[in-house]
């Protein structure tokens, strides 16, 4: 024996340590002392630090080293100890080594009330949990409660842990131990957590993994936190790392990100709610993940943590796709993870689940964003709306461009590559500047093209090719000496600036597009504070949008300017759309891979494909994947202009429109988005008067999202004729080669909700919405399928497909007749609405007339051509049909003669006459909207009496005369009132008394 302290190691406690092979403790009550036995020395201190996580006090210590063993004597309170020893031991010897968290004082319920090990981590998953859920109440505070509630939390622990036999007694026991609870705030806290664990819905905890896992139904307590949340949690506690994942439904997805923040739960729902408006426009709907790490690692580090994360999440969801099941769990690269899909979808194999390598796409057997540059190309397609007004096609002619970005970057590299005739005058990166006052297009296309393909940064640009005054620069420079061409570029006078200066000066410059292509926001709004901003790196460059000059911003990359930037800018003339409208082509192309992986993993299973060939398919649909993901690039910005001038005319219908989104679509608050209330809208309006297309944007998506939730609500998309949206998905030769797989596709409601969502809002834009609370939830649906099928009945994707191909030479006039189009399908579709249940409303029954009324407009020639000839006529082609089906006339005759009906009445002009006309209450907004009725009905009771009238050797246009002879209508008198009013459109009262002079003529 090398020491002896005192009188507490007895020559009992020697023997019996002699004996111990691994570490042990043992308690002498008559001594009131704990022993401690351990092969490795450790600081008394240590070990009074651990007991007191207990709750214990050592009165006096000792400690001795016998034959390379080490024996503590403590003098504390045993009888506690005693009474959960082995549980005690367990705790106390693991935390002593460094095995488990070493100080917590949650320890103290092992002896409190006797909880083992597994329930003090459960304890401290919850306390990690509440500290990230509510963003009021740290960590420390709610350890506090929790200690001050023991009996409470252990109760409620209980209902995890396996005890749920009692369950009922076990609930009656938490109400009693609520009782005791005085403090408002620890009792919202309590019941927060009583709520959280009673709303575990699947955990891998009992499968003691380092990292435990648990998926929260959140809509079951959403009610009892403060702010907008996701309605799926799953939360990822080891440790040394945590991680969440939050889902606005089961059928959701996001990338995953490494945050450095420690509320990292809150960066991530922030992303996720922006996320569910980026994924408006595929199947999903918005998810993020996040892992924050407590300690600086390695990427090698990073992805065994990640490893560890991932695994842990697939733990939580079905491993195959099941009836009301939580099957569908798909992932994507983020901040930190860009190269992690890999990791990830061996995972996902490994652990036999359904998607295998679908489940995060983008790897190595998917399409690669970067090598497609679908990212950079999509926007570049997004952008080019704000130009084409100008007669500048940005894909080829000169423009001027200042970027963020390097080319090694993926959307920064591809975009500055597609048009050769660029004139990139300068780009800021994370560290770099890099200026070229006057470049020759050609000379510069070669060498940015030479950098992205090497991967590599400004620095490695070979200066000799840079126009004479230009040259790479370091942000972090303190004095840069300026050239007289920089100085003429910039439009100053300095002859020195720090290289941050420079930066803001760059971002500044007068030039056609400014296009965000790297990480970061650049641009805030004059109002806001840096503060405010989470994008601290660029805080010494960012500009307010008011000081920006360049014609138009591209938003290749993620937030480059905050929405109040955004909104600034445009109300200033700027030219700007969303990021999740420029770069929507990037998740759009991933949603696709996944979707076509998850069809052909069927066909393999069905023994129709090859594991093989599986890679081959895939990359063979690339170009008609391609071609619809960009096809959505053109119609976003499109409808986002027509809605801007439509709302230069039916601005009431847009604050509707967005009342109802905000109270229907869960994830719509239109503080989040810096859209104001009614009173305040005026502040979002342009110089002409239209919203601005920032708002606008925001208004787009969540419109696709509210049309798609009512869908998924509704029976409407199981009925046999919304099945074609399928075929409008997928790429044809998938179609061809796996229909059955197709059609069983597990999402195949999603997918049909999601395209039916799309074409509406992208054709009739926001204002479809506007009538919801009028119509009521089911004629809304009658709405929407009148409006699809009137869309097939008439080709119009044919008719628009022909004036897009045309929009060179069409110019602005191309808007004013794709909004004809439209004025034609609102009017068939209210008269659909209002008398769908006096004719035969089965689709497929209407669309029999499909070939007869092509032939009819003469479809065999110019479509739009046809349709414009018409397009007075077509706005009762659905009455026609009505009326067709209770006479012995075809379509044709009827059509005919409501044709007659229209020019012998002046219809046209006078519905265009109470269109115009520009209400000035919402007393005069109804009397517009009955009158539009009115003529809608003149027409219907007109056409069903001429042909009551028409005798049998007389052709309907023979008994449109006699009718109007023997009703005695001086139709020409009328026409001559109709186009006198239609000259002064705003005399509500002519427009009255005229439509009822028609009305009285035929009663």
């Amino acid at each position: 024996m090398d020491r002896m302290c005192n009188e507490l190691l007895t020559e009992s406690a020697i023997a019996k340590t002699r004996r111990v092979r691994k570490p042990k403790i043992w308690i002498d009550k008559e001594a009131s002392a704990l022993y401690v036995v351990l092969r490795a020395p450790v600081p008394l201190s240590r070990l009074i630090k651990v007991l007191g996580n207990f709750g214990l006090e050592a009165q006096e210590e000792s400690w001795a080293s016998i034959n390379g063993r080490y024996i503590y004597a403590l003098v504390t309170d045993v009888e506690k100890i005693a009474a959960n020893s082995s549980v005690f031991e367990e705790i106390f010897l693991q935390a002593l080594q460094g095995h488990i968290v070493s100080y917590c004082q949650l320890y103290r319920l092992a002896l409190s009330q006797k909880l083992n090990l597994e329930s003090i981590i459960f304890l401290r998953a919850m306390i990690k949990y509440l500290d990230q859920l509510l963003k009021e109440t740290k960590e420390a505070s709610i350890l506090k409660t929790f200690l001050r509630h023991e009996r409470l939390v252990a109760l409620i622990a209980q209902i995890f842990m396996h005890k749920r036999r009692n369950l009922k007694a076990l609930k009656a026991a938490i109400a009693e131990e609520f009782k005791t609870v005085r403090s408002y705030e620890e009792d919202r806290l309590l019941q927060i957590y009583y709520n959280a664990v009673q709303s575990i819905q699947k955990t891998n905890f009992f499968k003691k993994k380092r990292a435990r896992a648990f998926k929260f139904d959140l809509a079951r307590f959403k009610h009892l936190l403060e702010d907008l949340e996701p309605n799926i949690e799953m939360f990822v506690y080891a440790p040394d790392f945590l991680g969440v994942h939050l889902r606005s439904s089961k059928i959701a997805r996001g990338g995953i990100r490494w945050s450095t923040r420690e509320d990292f739960r809150q960066e991530i729902k922030s992303l996720m709610i922006t996320q569910e408006l980026k994924n408006a426009i595929i199947i999903p709907s918005g998810g993020k993940g996040g892992i924050y790490i407590e300690k600086e690692v390695n990427k090698e580090e990073f992805a065994r943590y990640y490893s560890e994360y991932i695994d842990a999440l697939l733990d939580l969801v079905d491993k195959k796709p099941k009836p009301n099941g939580d099957f569908y769990f798909v992932v994507a690269a983020d901040r930190g993870t860009a190269d992690m899909s890999d990791v990830a979808n061996a995972i996902a194999l490994k652990k036999g689940y359904w998607l295998g390598d679908a489940f995060a796409s983008g790897g190595s057997s998917g399409y690669s964003r970067k090598k497609l540059g679908v990212t950079a190309h999509g926007a570049w397609i997004s952008a080019a709306r704000h130009f084409i007004d100008r007669g500048i096609d940005i894909f080829s002619d000169p423009i001027s461009v200042v970027g963020t970005g390097s080319m090694r970057g993926d959307v920064f590299g591809n975009g500055m590559l597609i048009n050769p005739n660029i004139r990139l005058l300068g780009a800021i990166s994370s560290r770099e500047i890099f200026i070229d006052p006057d470049p020759d297009p050609a000379v510069a296309y070669s060498e940015r093209k030479r950098l992205f393909e090497a991967g590599l940064g400004w620095s490695a640009y070979d200066a000799s090719k840079i126009s004479p005054g230009g040259g790479v620069f370091m942000r972090d420079a303190k004095e840069i000496r300026l050239s007289p061409q920089i100085k003429k570029l910039l439009g100053i006078k300095k002859d020195i600036l720090s290289g941050e200066e420079l930066a803001r000066r760059l971002l500044t410059a007068k030039v056609d597009m400014l296009y965000i292509g790297g990480i970061g926001t650049y641009v805030k709004s004059s109002e806001e504070l840096n503060i405010h901003i989470a994008d601290k790196p660029n805080e010494p460059v960012r500009v307010n949008a008011g000081e920006l000059r360049c014609y138009a911003v591209c938003e290749g990359g993620n937030l480059g300017l905050t929405q109040l930037a955004r909104i600034e800018y445009a109300k200033n003339g700027g030219k700007i759309n969303l990021d999740s409208i420029d770069n929507s082509a990037g998740v759009n192309t991933s949603d696709y891979e996944v979707n076509i992986k998850i069809v052909l993993a069927q066909a393999i299973q069905n023994g129709t494909l090859s594991a093989q060939n599986r890679d081959t398919i895939l990359q063979e649909l690339t170009q008609e994947v391609l071609e619809k993901v960009f096809a959505t690039n053109y119609l976003q910005p499109l409808a986002i202009t027509l809605d801007a001038l439509r709302s230069r005319i039916h601005f009431d219908k847009f604050l509707k429109a967005t009342e109802i989104l905000e109270r229907e679509v869960e994830f719509f608050n239109r503080l989040d988005f810096h859209i104001p209330k009614a009173k305040e809208f005026h502040t979002v309006l342009d110089a002409q008067g239209a919203i601005v297309r920032p708002v606008l944007g925001v208004l787009l998506s969540f419109a696709k999202i509210f049309i798609k939730n009512i869908l998924l609500q509704s029976p409407l998309i199981d009925e046999p004729f919304f099945e074609h949206y399928i075929y409008k998905y997928f790429p044809k030769k998938l179609l061809v080669l796996f229909e059955k797989e197709s059609l069983a596709h597990p999402l195949h409601r999603e997918i049909i909700a999601t395209v039916c969502a799309n074409l509406i809002i992208d054709h009739a834009g926001v204002t479809f919405v506007s009538d919801y609370d009028v119509l009521g939830k089911e004629k809304f649906l009658i709405k929407i399928k009148a409006y699809l099928l009137l869309h097939t009945l008439l080709a119009i994707a044919k008719v628009k497909k022909e004036l897009y191909a045309s929009e060179k030479v069409l110019r602005n006039d191309m808007y004013t007749l794709l909004m004809a189009i439209e004025d034609s399908l609102a009017f068939n579709v209210r008269w659909a609405v209002h008398n769908y249940q006096s004719f035969d409303f089965e689709p497929f029954h209407i669309l029999n007339y499909k070939q007869e009324l092509a032939a009819f407009l003469d479809y065999d020639k110019s479509r739009s051509d046809s349709f414009f000839h018409s397009i007075d006529l077509l706005k009762f082609v659905m009455l026609a049909i009505a009326i067709t089906e209770q006479t012995d006339y075809t379509l044709t005759q009827i059509l005919k003669l409501i044709d007659s009906i229209i020019k012998t009445f002046g219809i046209d002009t006078l519905l265009l006459a109470i269109e115009k006309y520009r209400p000035k209450t919402d007393q005069e907004r109804e009397i517009q909207l009955q009158l539009a009725r009115l003529v809608e009905l003149f027409v219907t009771e007109c056409t069903k009496e001429v042909v009551h009238f028409t005798r049998r050797k007389e052709n309907l246009q023979e008994g449109l005369e006699r009718y109007k002879e023997e009703k005695m209508i001086d139709s020409v008198a009328l026409v001559e009132r109709i186009e006198e009013a239609a000259r002064t459109p705003q005399d509500l009262t002519a427009l009255t008394l005229i439509v009822h002079k028609l009305l009285l003529d035929i009663v």
